[in-house]
Order: structure tokens, then C-alpha cells, then sequence
């Protein structure tokens, strides 16, 4: 589930520039004026720009847990399971 919804908000962010610009595709036919073709290759770069840079400031906020000790996932006597975490 966490991985898709990682999944889903890379997606987003490389969609943000095709969206901004057909909005403004659609504003400018609206107007009644000529749009120029859409420039396929800048938007595939700002959407993989977009994503790139939300990799890195993933990675950058992430806390480290290097130094931690990981403590595994337990069951109790009672059949429930305590997830596993760090100390």
C-alpha cells in the first residue's frame, strides 16, 4: 500500500507539467487564437525533473536510523502482533 502510494504521487508530479500546459493550450483556443504544437520533449524533462527532485528531498528529510537498533515484529500471548521498530 506504501509503495503505491508512493507510486501515485511520482505520477502526479511528472503530470503536473502536461496539465499546466493543455490548461493553457485550452485558454488560448478559448481566446481564439493559434497554439503551437506541444513541446513533447520539455515536458517529459520537467516532469522527470519534477520527480527527480522529489527523490532527493526524499531522501534528504528521511531520517537516518543508522546508529538505532531494530527490534523485530513479536506476537503476544494473546495472538496480537506488536510491529517491528527501532530503539
Amino acid at each position: 500500500m506504501r509503495l503505491l502510494k508512493i507510486l501515485l504521487s511520482r505520477l502526479v508530479l511528472a503530470a503536473i507539467p502536461f496539465a499546466v500546459y493543455f490548461a493553457w493550450h485550452f485558454y488560448i483556443k478559448s481566446r481564439g487564437k493559434d497554439a503551437p504544437a506541444p513541446p513533447w520533449g520539455w515536458l517529459i524533462a520537467a516532469g522527470a525533473v519534477m520527480v527527480g527532485l522529489s527523490v532527493i528531498l526524499t531522501v534528504a528529510v528521511t531520517p537516518n536510523n543508522k546508529d538505532r537498533h531494530y527490534v523485530p515484529a513479536q506476537t503476544r500471548p494473546d495472538g496480537s502482533i506488536t510491529p517491528g521498530h527501532y530503539e
